[in-house]
């Protein structure tokens, strides 16, 4: 179950674009997934994201479900606080990054600070290297790396200013440096179902993950694939994937976007006010 959240977090979300400095918009909104192995829903996954005029904020909240989560309870929260570049839309610039879960009743916990080009670790529990027996990760490697929200940003950004999601990310998650190397695939159609509702034409992107460092002792190299699929939702929401397929040791991962839900009127008016009252928005 473990293996099937990092291919969550490594490319659940696409997220839109924010307004110029000198304009007030808010974007984003509420996604929830809803995700099957073998035919056998296994867990949820909930995104909201806030996209403002200069700073952006994600959360993700997953848990095991259906009958699995009668038999294994799993939690994942994560979250993240960040800037953008007012000249360079496709800039987003992470400030601070928690992920804390609770797996067979023991907790885990990361905080991440950055800070002028540095990634720092401020807590770890368990410790990735005295608890876990992790190699440690040199600076020089985790230079320009990010941290798994902010890298979903980045993805839906290069859909919406080129067109293609062809990329490659360096996500750093506390513990773990990957990276992502992702394609292009076209066009593709997504059927519509009960589970799928927000099928039809879509944009297919394939992936493949590949750990770099912070390997558990014994631990081998290995990498995870998938593909998923983008449509335009809503124009305030952008491009969101609607389908995601990816292997794991477990079996094959299917997710479908199961419900979408704009940013509340109240919520964009209260951030507006604030705005107008401080001149800088939070």
């Amino acid at each position: 179950m473990v293996r099937w959240k990092v291919v969550l977090i490594a490319i659940l979300l696409a997220v839109p674009s924010h307004s110029r400095a000198s304009q007030f918009k808010t974007e984003g909104g509420e996604f929830s997934y809803v995700g099957y192995m073998g035919g056998i829903k296994i867990g949820n996954a909930t995104i909201g994201v806030a996209l403002k005029t200069d700073d952006y904020s994600v959360k993700l909240n997953m848990e095991t479900g259906g009958i699995v989560g009668w038999f294994v309870k799993w939690t994942n929260l994560s979250a993240v606080f960040g800037k953008m570049s007012a000249e360079n839309e496709e800039i987003f610039s992470p400030v601070s990054y928690q992920n804390q879960s609770v797996w067979k009743e023991k907790r885990r916990l990361i905080e991440i600070a950055f800070e002028a080009g540095k990634t720092e670790v401020q807590t770890a529990i368990p410790d990735p290297i005295k608890d876990e027996g992790r190699k440690s990760i040199s600076v020089t490697d985790l230079k320009n790396a990010i941290d798994p929200l902010t890298a979903l940003i980045k993805v839906g950004k290069t859909i919406e200013k080129t067109g293609s999601c062809t990329s490659i990310l360096k996500i750093f998650d506390g513990r773990r440096l990957f990276q992502i190397e992702i394609e292009d695939k076209g066009s593709a159609e997504v059927s519509v179902t009960r589970r799928a509702p927000f099928g039809g034409k879509a944009h297919r992107c394939d992936f493949v993950s590949k750990q770099l460092a912070g390997f558990k002792p014994n631990k081998e190299p290995s990498e995870k694939s998938g593909s998923f699929y983008f449509r335009q939702l809503d124009d305030s929401a952008g491009i969101m994937p609607v389908q995601i397929k990816a292997d794991s040791s477990y079996g094959s991962l299917i997710m479908h976007l199961k419900h979408f839900q704009n940013l509340k009127p109240e919520v964009i008016k209260q951030a507006k006010q604030k705005s107008q009252n401080t001149g800088h928005v939070q």
